[in-house]
């Protein structure tokens, strides 16, 4: 953390926190409560199969994501810019 004092609520062990400078020197930290992000994903996909519901990221998004993913690792291969169809 790079704020000179830490908001009241925030615990090293349960959260993690980053810090937004602007421009003109003014600086907010932003904290959030440390949690494992595959973990709570999967339980957010058990819950909208459990409730026929659509999960937030859909199998198209993961698709997606995988297509940049492998475009990043082939451009740094190539070190060249690499199109995404």
């Amino acid at each position: 953390m790079t704020a000179k004092e830490p908001p009241k609520t925030f615990n090293p062990d349960t959260h993690g926190a980053f810090t937004l400078k602007t421009g003109n020197g003014r600086e907010k930290v932003y904290p959030y409560r440390k949690q494992d992000m595959f973990l709570e994903q999967a339980k957010h996909v058990v819950r909208c199969f459990d409730n026929d519901e659509q999960p937030l990221v859909t199998a198209q998004d993961g698709i997606d994501a995988l297509k940049v993913a492998n475009a990043v690792l082939e451009a740094g291969r190539k070190q060249a810019t690499i199109k995404i169809r």
